[in-house]
This record gives C-alpha cells, sequence and structure tokens, in this order.
C-alpha cells in the first residue's frame, strides 16, 4: 500500500511538472520578427549552407498544439520543379533553432 502511494505521489508530481512546461506564449512574442530573421540568417551563414540559388520566400509565426509560438523562417530553390528544393529555420522564442529540410 506504501509502494502504491508513493507510485502515485511520483506520477502526480510528474504531471505537475509537465504541466507547468505547457504555458502558451505570451504576446506579443518574445523574438520579433526582424530578430527572428536575423537569428535565421546567422544560423545559415553559421552552418554554411548554399542559399546561393535560394531565396527568403517566407517567414511566418507559428504555434505548436500547447500554444507555444515560434517562427518558421523558409527557403525556396530557384528551380521550382525540384522537389524539396526547401528548407525552413524554426526560430523559437528562446532563439534555439532548428533545420526542416524540404521534402
Amino acid at each position: 500500500m506504501k509502494t502504491l502511494k508513493l507510485l502515485l505521489v511520483v506520477f502526480v508530481s510528474g504531471l505537475c511538472l509537465a504541466a507547468d512546461d505547457t504555458k502558451p506564449t505570451p504576446l506579443p512574442p518574445p523574438v520579433s520578427l526582424k530578430e527572428a530573421v536575423r537569428v535565421a540568417e546567422d544560423y545559415v551563414a553559421g552552418k554554411k549552407i548554399d542559399t546561393s540559388q535560394h531565396y527568403l520566400a517566407s517567414v511566418r509565426i507559428q504555434s505548436d498544439t500547447r500554444g507555444r509560438l515560434h517562427w518558421d523562417a523558409q527557403w525556396m530553390h530557384t528551380d521550382k520543379a525540384l522537389k524539396g528544393g526547401w528548407f525552413i529555420i524554426r526560430v523559437g522564442m528562446d532563439k534555439t533553432t532548428t533545420l526542416i529540410p524540404g521534402k
């Protein structure tokens, strides 16, 4: 019985900690459009991604299922017939970046 109570306490504590991470991003977003573009461009330069045949097509603010915001900066290949010629740099509100390659 004590083991069951301990497991219940551990489980509920874990849920409370996980629930704290699900807060939506406050508005206005902590990272502005200009900052997001700069962070994305710095990422591209730092990773030496060749963009000579690409252009920055869009930068959009998106939210995940928990209401947390991020910016998606999408580069498109100049050859529109090329399948998967795009990529996205996702910029989080903490300025972390993720590369999402085209398919």
